[in-house]
């Protein structure tokens, strides 16, 4: 069975291909998800991978919804992008 950091890892993947994507994005080099993994805490990306889990974080692309927010709040976006690149 998967475990919550494999959840994580999985979305994270796919909300970074999916900003590359919508931005036109280079994708990025193994040293970019190996210091994501530095920067981020295990304990948060557990979190978010049991939110995940539980239907409590709603993804779409690169963009996140949380269960029972109101109607006007969100999308959120796991990124920000760079207008300089």
């Amino acid at each position: 069975m998967k475990n919550v950091i494999d959840t994580f890892n999985e979305h994270f993947l796919k909300w970074v291909n999916s900003a590359c994507g919508e931005w036109s994005y280079p994708e990025p080099s193994k040293a970019y998800y190996e210091k994501v993994n530095k920067r981020i805490p295990e304990g948060v990306r557990t979190l978010i991978g049991e939110g995940i889990k539980q239907g409590i974080i709603l993804t779409h692309g690169h963009k996140f919804l949380l269960k029972g927010l109101a109607p006007m709040k969100g999308p959120y976006s796991w990124f920000s992008k760079n207008d300089s690149l």
